[in-house]
């Protein structure tokens, strides 16, 4: 029973909680709702043309120490066999990616001499910029498979585990509405991991808010990309595909093959 003479010590509790904001309970836990998040991730699956606008700041390290590059970041995907992202800085063209069912390319401009690297299907190197890949880190894939779709506390995972060691996880809010991070790890156990962010000040996509920051890290490695604007127009422009019209308008100082790149 708590009397005046000693009240001054709940006094002072109730101040500190006024202090703090309240003393308040954690929220409560609440199922992931399957359905919906299988509905948010069909929606984005559906789509074959994706346009993105942004910015992008690379972070990596070598010999040389720690780097950090900005720059406006342009991305066309076409279904899961077409992608194309180009970087730009100041206006001037620092780095133009690709991938199609013919091969890869990669124009660096930023050293020199500039070059162009094409990686033809039998050269026995790994696309810079994959489509499926790509679309499985913005959490715009679908549900492979096979996939295990999840409902746990405050969230819907859904998961992935290949023949050859290799897995995946996309993880999405507790209303099933938004991909909050995506994790792959290929059969070597290398691991990329994408984390979505602040989907309230985001672009929407099939009618859904999307994040307005997705950062992907690869082991030391981040890209940490500022989404201004996404859309998924009726057709793309051929020639971002196209590497042949692209090298006549960026003219590297030299071409190299996939085998015979550094």
């Amino acid at each position: 029973m708590v009397t005046w003479a000693n009240s001054s010590c709940m006094r002072g509790v109730i101040a500190l909680c006024i202090s703090l904001g309240g003393c308040t309970s954690p929220p409560p836990t609440v199922p992931g709702d399957v359905h919906a998040a299988g509905e948010t991730v069909q929606a984005f699956s559906e789509l074959d043309a994706v346009h993105l606008r942004g910015l992008i700041e690379l972070h990596w390290a070598d010999d040389q120490g720690s780097h950090i590059e900005q720059g406006d970041l342009e991305v066309w995907i076409k279904g899961y066999t077409h992608a194309s992202a180009r970087v730009t800085k100041f206006g001037d063209v620092y780095l133009w990616t690709g991938t199609t069912p013919e091969g890869d390319f990669t124009f660096d401009l930023f050293s020199e001499p500039t070059t162009l690297t094409i990686g033809g299907p039998d050269d026995g190197v790994e696309a810079v910029l994959p489509a499926a890949t790509l679309r499985r880190l913005l959490g715009i894939a679908g549900i492979p498979p096979g996939a295990t779709v999840t409902s746990m506390e405050n969230a819907v995972q859904i998961t992935l585990k290949r023949a050859d060691g290799s897995h995946e996880t996309l993880d999405l809010t507790a209303d099933g509405s938004q991909v909050t991070r995506v994790t792959i790890t290929d059969a070597r156990g290398r691991t990329v991991t994408a984390d979505h962010r602040d989907h309230d000040e985001g672009p929407m996509l099939a009618a859904r808010g999307f994040a307005r920051y997705v950062d992907v890290r690869s082991g030391d490695n981040l890209a940490r990309i500022l989404l201004a604007e996404l859309s998924a127009p009726e057709a793309l422009p051929s020639a971002v595909f196209d590497v042949e019209r692209l090298q006549t308008a960026l003219r590297p100082d030299r071409v190299l093959s996939g085998r015979h790149a550094p």
